[in-house]
């Protein structure tokens, strides 16, 4: 049994084999809707600390279809997540479209809970960030019940859904980590860590080029303490020294972005695990080795290993010291087209 919070603010808990019912709204769920928990950004305060997952509306339930935001007018929804919802929503004021990230909020108001300083925690650093690889951001609404932070529209899908078909090409996982290392290498030009690195928060345009977002766990590293921090991130892209309560920093994402470019490159996560609870999971981070291919699939270069290697090293000292580093090293291994032979 886990403790999962209802769209209507109300604990309840579930059974993972039968799912269960909220005791204050009558609303019913599945036993299904745990099992993408470990994909999912959650904060553990403690390591004992049961699963905490998504809350997934039928789109049929959603009150915020056809509302009126400020001068947004919501569409449709675009995805769920732990702390909120994204819909594409119509800004009358320009007559475009734009997406909406609306905060989830429990039964009191917004202004007592940690939500509305995420919003405007996330809204700050992504805007400070004017990058190409960045999703910008372009208003932020205080309304009491309903806050909600209106950004940059993507086309395209996000890198999780795409690598649901299974792994990239090589010649696409060396131009992507490129984009992804740049941009996050102008996140530092202005203080900033992302904090939660995952296939789910970058986007790709329809031309296929990528877009960072989710800044809801980002950090300024001047301002970040020693002491112990509460665990907060994705437990399958979380840093072996976040796992224990260290502090973040750039190393910290380049963890996850070593995560991330793996399951690009080989379509799986890697590591194994043992079983499906987050503390084994986050275990698996400090413990279990690098399970590469055996045999290396002919298509990615040897010296890839070499790269992802440095990037999931279990202490930051061994990564890289600087994303100028990791990006001379994605451009020697970025294939070079070479003109057809011919007679001259």
């Amino acid at each position: 049994v886990v403790d999962y919070r209802c769209v209507c603010g109300e604990t309840i808990s579930l059974d993972t084999g039968l799912g269960g019912q909220c005791g204050v709204c009558g609303r019913t769920y599945a036993a299904d809707i745990l099992r993408d928990a470990a994909s999912e950004t959650v904060s553990i305060h403690d390591m004992a600390s049961r699963d905490q997952v998504a809350h997934l509306l039928d789109d049929r339930d959603d009150p915020h279809l056809g509302q009126t935001l400020g001068h947004y007018e919501i569409i449709r929804p675009l995805g769920h997540g732990g702390m909120g919802s994204v819909y594409q929503a119509l800004d009358k004021s320009l007559q475009r479209y734009v997406a909406l990230k609306l905060i989830r909020t429990a039964t009191r108001s917004i202004s007592d809970t940690p939500q509305l300083q995420r919003l405007f925690q996330e809204a700050i650093a992504q805007a400070r960030v004017n990058h190409p690889h960045v999703v910008h951001i372009y208003f932020v609404g205080r309304e009491e019940e309903s806050p909600f932070l209106a950004m940059e529209l993507v086309g395209g899908a996000n890198l999780a859904e795409r690598l649901n078909n299974g792994p990239l090409p090589f010649w696409e996982v060396i131009q992507l980590s490129m984009q992804l290392a740049d941009a996050l290498r102008a996140c530092l030009r202005f203080d900033i860590i992302h904090g939660d690195i995952k296939p789910s928060n970058v986007l790709l345009t329809d031309s296929g080029a990528v877009k960072l977002s989710d800044f809801g766990l980002a950090s300024r590293l001047s301002q970040l303490s020693e002491a112990t921090q509460a665990i907060a991130g994705t437990p399958d892209y979380l840093a072996p020294e976040l796992t224990t309560g260290q502090s973040p920093d750039a190393r910290s994402d380049m963890y996850s972005l070593g995560v991330t470019l793996f399951e690009m490159t080989f379509g799986r996560l890697p590591y194994s695990f043992s079983g499906s609870s987050v503390g084994e999971r986050l275990a698996a981070h400090q413990i279990a080795p690098i399970e590469f291919p055996e045999p290396w699939p002919p298509s990615v270069p040897e010296a890839w290993r070499s790269v992802l290697e440095r990037l999931l090293a279990k202490t930051p000292e061994e990564r890289y010291s600087t994303y100028d580093v990791l990006i001379r090293d994605l451009r020697r291994l970025r294939p070079v087209s070479l003109p057809t032979a011919g007679r001259v």
